[in-house]
């Protein structure tokens, strides 16, 4: 957030995804900027507050060009001697770091051409115009020529830390951290009452006195449970809450992703085992993040009960819906693969009469399915309002996102991560969205510690742990819906446990339902409304628990 007016917003979001790559790199992390954020209407630096742009009329009295008036001579030999002053302005300008030739405003090249007119006050007026004008041309290719090999070289930007994936196309954003538009976070969530205000200001209206601008920051493929990727992640939120003023806590709109994949891809046993853990345990595990993430932004993140295609055909209260999106989308299995598919289910997850009919159904749909294209279309997202008409299903209203979303293709195995970019999402994951929006690094790596035991169970332990694992659930955790216990016999390390259970950082609804919740109960004090620095507890070091996952 700047305080800053009367800049076109267009300009705003190229100066602001410019600024914060750059400000990136400029800290150490490897960061760069993808073509699709550049605009052609950019912001010269010096339009914002606390950029320090340089005092080019007082630099400007030491650049001197000295060259003997020769009348009579061509226009070419004139319009040389203006590109050659070009020239010297440009290593002018190099020999003294505080000029930087992309920081020029159209005002500087106006200044600068004077200067060159005040040394070549002895020629005559048509040599002088012809040499100032090829002069301040070329200045002005100079300016634009630089910023240009600092774009090209802020998009080839690698970061020495990712993962490389086959299949990662060349120009991928996820080889270094990536700085794009986020228009869902606009302000507009960060209404009154979502602040506390002191008494004499009840007035004013505090995102009024700031120019908002939400970002996104992508980090690129990271190794999990590496404590490379957890520097990783510090190193960006520290530099980031450093170098900018952020609000803590965020816009309710905002919420942290994380995806979660292997080199190797995703088996179809192994999506049916991460689904099923997912379906029994997202509506305790929603607990270790704020409130908001499961009451006012479901339809950001919501249960895939109601949030999916499945949870539509099996939960919605219209028959008829139901019945028409089970046409849509299936599973439709021949009679041996079916068999073989319940005894599949049976192996790993028991008996199923200690849950509920729909729930039932649920599970044996998830692991019916013969391919993953066939659950990753089931998996998908729904929509507000559904009804049926001749066995057809109507959809209308707007996209309800389900808390986790498979961004895969393939058939018995997930594919290539094939053109993974801004148009075609096939990253060959699982995305997690219920986490609320945050910088505080160790609290994104806790959550990923924990996600991590969720992939772990998914991918390597035999079948027979498996089903241990979920009998453990039904006896210790499915009753009572205890969050504590999910975490012990998901084997969650006890740093990270202790994280997310100090009382510190809990907080409890007039429901008596406990949940993450921040020190100012998840409101922006606006006597206080910016995270401190460092990369720990955005509130102050006084909240930091178990700091290192």
């Amino acid at each position: 957030m700047w305080s800053i007016w009367n800049v076109s917003q267009d300009k705003l979001f190229g100066y602001t995804l410019r600024r914060l790559t750059r400000q990136l790199v400029q800290d150490g992390v490897r960061a760069h900027m993808r073509p699709f954020n550049t605009y052609s209407n950019d912001m010269d630096e010096s339009d914002l507050e606390g950029e320090a742009p340089p005092v080019w009329r007082t630099n400007l009295r030491g650049f001197t060009v000295r060259e003997d008036y020769a009348p009579g001579l061509g226009g070419d030999h004139y319009a040389t001697a203006g590109v050659r002053f070009a020239q010297e302005f440009g290593l002018f300008c190099s020999s003294r770091s505080a000029l930087d030739v992309r920081k020029l405003t159209s005002d500087d090249i106006a200044n600068a051409r004077r200067r060159v007119e005040e040394c070549l006050f002895d020629w005559e007026e048509w040599p002088r115009s012809r040499a100032l004008a090829f002069f301040e041309h070329e200045v002005r290719k100079l300016k634009d020529s630089r910023k240009a090999i600092e774009l090209e070289s802020l998009r080839e930007t690698r970061d020495a830390d990712h993962v490389e994936v086959d299949g990662l196309a060349p120009d991928s954003k996820y080889r270094a951290w990536s700085v794009m538009e986020e228009f869902a976070a606009d302000g507009h969530g960060l209404t009154n009452d979502r602040y506390n205000i002191p008494p004499g200001q009840a007035h004013q209206e505090p995102i009024k006195e700031y120019v908002y601008f939400g970002a996104e920051v992508v980090s690129p493929i990271l190794p999990a449970g590496s404590e490379v990727g957890r520097e990783n992640i510090r190193r960006a939120c520290r530099v980031l809450r450093n170098s900018f003023r952020l609000l803590k806590p965020m816009e309710d709109t905002v919420g942290l992703h994380l995806h979660l994949g292997h080199k190797h891809g995703w088996t179809l046993l192994q999506v049916k085992r991460f689904l099923t853990m997912w379906y029994l345990m997202e509506s305790i595990l929603i607990h270790l993040h704020t409130r908001s993430r499961a009451v006012i932004k479901e339809n950001m993140c919501g249960s895939i009960r109601t949030n999916t295609k499945l949870g539509v055909a099996i939960f919605h209260p219209d028959l008829d819906v139901r019945n028409a999106m089970r046409a849509s989308i299936g599973p439709r299995t021949a009679p041996l693969t079916h068999d073989h598919n319940m005894q599949m289910l049976g192996n790993h997850v028991g008996p199923l009469g200690w849950l509920g009919a729909a729930d039932i159904e649920f599970l044996r749909c998830i692991w019916d399915y013969t391919s993953i294209n066939a659950l990753n279309a089931a998996m998908k997202h729904a929509v507000t309002n559904y009804r049926a008409f001749n066995g057809d299903i109507m959809r209308r209203g707007i996209q309800k996102r389900p808390s986790v979303r498979m961004r895969m293709t393939g058939v018995k195995t997930s594919g290539d991560p094939q053109e993974m970019d801004h148009l075609k999402r096939t990253q060959q994951t699982f995305e997690i969205r219920t986490m609320q929006g945050t910088l505080d690094a160790n609290h994104i790596n806790h959550w990923a510690t924990v996600l991590g035991r969720l992939v772990h169970y998914a991918r390597r332990e035999p079948t027979e742990q498996f089903r241990q694992l979920i009998t453990l659930y039904r006896d210790r955790v499915s009753a009572a819906q205890n969050l504590w216990e999910l975490l012990a016999i998901l084997d969650v390390p006890v740093q990270t446990r202790s994280f997310f259970e100090a009382p510190i950082n809990r907080g409890v609804d007039a429901e008596g339902r406990e949940w993450w919740q921040y020190p100012d109960r998840d409101r922006v004090d606006w006597g206080d409304p910016f995270m401190v620095r460092g990369h720990g507890a955005t509130h102050g070091a006084q909240y930091d628990v178990f700091v290192n996952p």
